[in-house]
């Protein structure tokens, strides 16, 4: 279910993917390659198990967005990109870390059991 090769993840479908952007590159890039990802993902989802929705990151810079997609038909829609927070001062790291903990709770009470 995982591509990890650690056993304690091998049965746990994969809860967060970063895509990581330098500065200028732009967010076009980063949906694009998170697209090609999401897709290869619900394919392998859909054939295990029936799922309606995902969670995704996406990192550009110093900045970190949540992307939330689901499958439209042979189609990854993307519906949402919420700021989680930053790098760049220590409001935006506080942010972040409790994004990531959210995220962390959500993967192991609802995505993975």
């Amino acid at each position: 279910v995982s591509d990890a090769d650690f056993a304690p993840l091998e049965r746990r479908p994969i809860a967060l993917s970063i895509e990581t952007k330098k500065p200028g590159e732009g967010w076009e890039g980063a949906r694009l390659q998170l697209g090609v990802w999401q897709m290869g993902h619900w394919g392998f989802l859909m054939y295990l198990i029936e799922i309606q929705a995902e969670k995704r990151q996406a990192r550009r810079a110093e900045v970190w967005d949540l992307v939330i997609t689901t499958l439209d038909g042979a189609k990854t829609k993307f519906w949402h990109k919420l700021l989680m927070g930053n790098t760049l001062d220590t409001k935006g790291i506080y942010k972040l870390v409790c994004s990531l903990q959210i995220l962390r709770t959500w993967a192991e009470e609802s995505y993975w059991p």
